[in-house]
């Protein structure tokens, strides 16, 4: 079963109000339909760094983004991953807001085990399929 690493941005999609605005009204019910369809076809992964941002905001949205991730596992931090976003974030000269970002793409050039894995399927950013390659080796 593929993999997927899921970022922060799927579940605020998933439960916030429809957007007035044309472009975020229509990545939501991507999103929504995407995971109302297709998400049993693939094993999802969270991180810590998800956990954090969820937990960031109104407090009834917060709740309904932590019982969206229920019982989704959680991908370690680990040496390799810590590693890979450092070199994420200076290759890609990141502002230093942006750190986490550097994080979730590490986490999805590394295997639930910690180990490099090529073509790892991710969903970041606004609910699309990204193709993640390790630009390192």
């Amino acid at each position: 079963m593929p993999t997927i690493y899921l970022e922060t941005t799927i579940p605020s999609y998933l439960v916030a109000k429809s957007s007035r605005d044309i472009v975020i009204l229509a990545h939501q019910q991507l999103t929504r339909e995407w995971w109302n369809s297709h998400r049993h076809l693939y094993e999802i992964f969270i991180s810590q760094v998800v956990l954090d941002e969820i937990r960031i905001g109104d407090r009834e949205m917060v709740d309904k983004r932590t019982e969206v991730l229920q019982g989704i596992p959680m991908l370690e931090l680990n040496s390799e991953v810590e590693s890979l976003a450092v070199r994420y974030f200076e290759s890609l000269q990141f502002p230093v807001k942006a750190i986490r970002d550097a994080f979730h793409l590490s986490y999805t050039g590394c295997s639930p085990q910690g180990e490099k894995q090529k073509g790892c399927k991710s969903l970041i950013f606004i609910g699309f399929y990204v193709e993640q390659e390790v630009f390192f080796s």
